[in-house]
C-alpha cells in the first residue's frame, strides 16, 4: 500500500524532512529554528495538505534538548490529531525500513523524546 510517509530530524541545525511519497523520497532542509514555519514551508512545496500524511516518524536521542522536545511535540500532536500511526527513529534511520515498521504500529502511540544529555538551561553560577 503506497503512503505518504514523513520523518522529522530536528537533531542538528536546523530541521529536515524525510517524506516518502508514494514511492518516492523528497528531502528538504531548513536552515531556520522555527519548525513550525519550516513545516509549513515544506507542505507548501509539496503542495499537500497535513491531513494528506498517512504515517509519521521523529529523529530523538540526539540533539539539543529544546529541538528534540518541539519535534516529538509537533510529531505527537499531528499523530493525534489526524489519528495516523508514529515511530521514534534513530538518527541513521532508513526511510523504507522505518516506513515497514511505522506500519506495524496502532494509531493512539505517541513518542517520547530522548535526550543525548542533560539540558543545560541557562548560566550557572557558583555560589
Amino acid at each position: 500500500m503506497p503512503g505518504k510517509f514523513l520523518i522529522i530530524d530536528n537533531s542538528k541545525d536546523g530541521v529536515a524532512f524525510d517524506f516518502l511519497l508514494n514511492n518516492k523520497i523528497v528531502q528538504a532542509e531548513f536552515k531556520g529554528k522555527d519548525i513550525l514555519f519550516c513545516f509549513d514551508r515544506f507542505l507548501k512545496k509539496l503542495k499537500i495538505k497535513p491531513a494528506d500524511i498517512t504515517h509519521l516518524g521523529v529523529v530523538t536521542g540526539v540533539g539539543r534538548f529544546t529541538s528534540s522536545r518541539l519535534a516529538a511535540t509537533l510529531a505527537n500532536t499531528m499523530a493525534y490529531a489526524l489519528q495516523i500511526p508514529i515511530i521514534s527513529v534513530k538518527p541513521e534511520y532508513n526511510l523504507i525500513e522505518a516506513f515497514a515498521e511505522v506500519k506495524k504500529i496502532s494509531v493512539g502511540q505517541f513518542v517520547i523524546p530522548k535526550y543525548s544529555g542533560e539540558a543545560n538551561i541557562g548560566k550557572k553560577y557558583d555560589f
